[in-house]
């Protein structure tokens, strides 16, 4: 496809709703996502400690994501996103009084888990079901635009606020911005009718032979957990300075916003299993290089190459995905798909506590990329 054919593409009324959402929505998110476990570092919790938050969080998600299915099989997948907003912003609320409140911290985990079980099974079918088969790396090329380069000046504006103003007040005007994302969503027509959804079809799905290489390369995504977490962890502790993170961070999400254009329109001609074992090798040297990346020029090259990879691995992933969502149930294959997502960062999150339990903090961070290193192996079995 030209690069006139790609900004001239018909794209479907309920993709494009999608697309604004998700840019207002991912703006607010990068606005606090690589701040949020620096954030709870700072409330004098452990690096072991944020891990076992997190693996309490996925494991959480695991067991109530089939009861997201049914909510949005009930009231639909626009609906359904619009609801878990205000559980994002009630989540953003109580990170932002737990410097004065620390147990609030059990109702941030808790309204963090209902967002996400109401917002991503939907978020992912809508895409699966609306998308065009014969234009899908294309689609998934302005997907990365809307997410990633509604991004790219979040960490910086983040870091900003936060240096300037402190976490909580950065975490309220997220969630002011969240709540302007649903108001796209509203205007769509519900497309996608009431269904049964049983709590067991998902795990039923996980059963069936044809998806189970997908499913294998999905447990890759721990990998990510490592990635949006204990990485800004790992440049916080070695400059001390949270606006300077955003800043570098930022640089390299313009890096991944122009490359994704290209993958995109790579995976459309390009068989995907190949195109994305191509992009491999690069996220293991990336993970190389993490640990002696410790001054601006590293730090940005270093994220840049991760941020490349990233596209590299995961838009030919979620090409097929959304493929084989498309020709099966698509609700149930993407709650499917994210559990095993899910029981991969919780694993790993368990793996990472232990670690830092076991070890040294600087080894244990060694030892951490280097596990993320060997998740990102399972990718490659797509």
């Amino acid at each position: 496809m030209s690069f006139h054919q790609m900004f001239s593409m018909h794209i479907r009324h309920q993709l494009k709703e999608l697309y604004i959402s998700i840019g207002i929505f991912s703006f607010a998110f990068s606005l606090i996502a690589i701040f949020e476990p620096i954030f709870l570092y700072q409330q004098q919790l452990p690096i072991w400690a944020i891990a076992l938050y997190y693996a309490i969080h996925y494991s959480l998600y695991v067991v109530l994501l089939p009861i997201g299915g049914k909510i949005a099989s009930q009231f639909g997948l626009e609906k359904s996103i619009v609801l878990s907003l205000p559980f994002f912003v009630l989540y953003f609320i109580s990170l932002a009084a737990m410097p004065k409140a620390p147990l609030m911290i059990v109702l941030a985990l808790l309204f963090l888990t209902i967002h996400k079980i109401l917002y991503w099974p939907a978020y992912y079918a809508i895409f699966a079901r609306f998308s065009d088969a014969n234009n899908r790396g294309t689609e998934l090329s302005w997907l990365g635009v809307f997410h990633y380069g509604a991004s790219i000046g979040g960490p910086a504006i983040g870091g900003f606020i936060a240096s300037m103003w402190g976490f909580p007040v950065l975490f309220l005007c997220a969630g002011a911005l969240v709540l302007f994302s649903g108001i796209p969503l509203m205007k769509v027509r519900q497309m996608y009718g009431r269904s049964d959804f049983l709590y067991a079809s998902p795990w039923a799905m996980l059963r069936k032979i044809e998806y189970r290489k997908t499913f294998i390369a999905t447990l890759g995504w721990g990998e990510n957990l490592i990635d949006v977490v204990f990485w800004p962890l790992f440049l916080f502790l070695a400059l001390g300075s949270v606006d300077s993170i955003g800043i570098y961070l930022s640089l390299s999400l313009i890096v991944m916003t122009v490359v994704s254009f290209s993958i995109g329109e790579r995976a459309e001609k390009s068989r995907k299993e190949k195109l994305l074992r191509k992009y491999t090798p690069l996220m293991v040297v990336g993970y190389v290089f993490r640990i002696i990346s410790i001054s601006p020029l590293r730090i940005f090259l270093t994220d840049s190459i991760a941020r490349i990879s990233m596209a590299g691995v995961m838009i030919p992933m979620m090409y097929k995905v959304y493929s084989q969502a498309k020709s099966t149930k698509s609700l149930e294959f993407m709650i499917a798909f994210e559990i095993v997502l899910a029981i991969a960062k919780a694993a790993t999150a368990i793996g990472v506590m232990l670690l830092f339990i076991l070890l040294p903090i600087h080894t244990a961070f060694i030892a951490t990329f280097g596990l993320a290193m060997v998740l990102s192996f399972l990718y490659g079995r797509l």
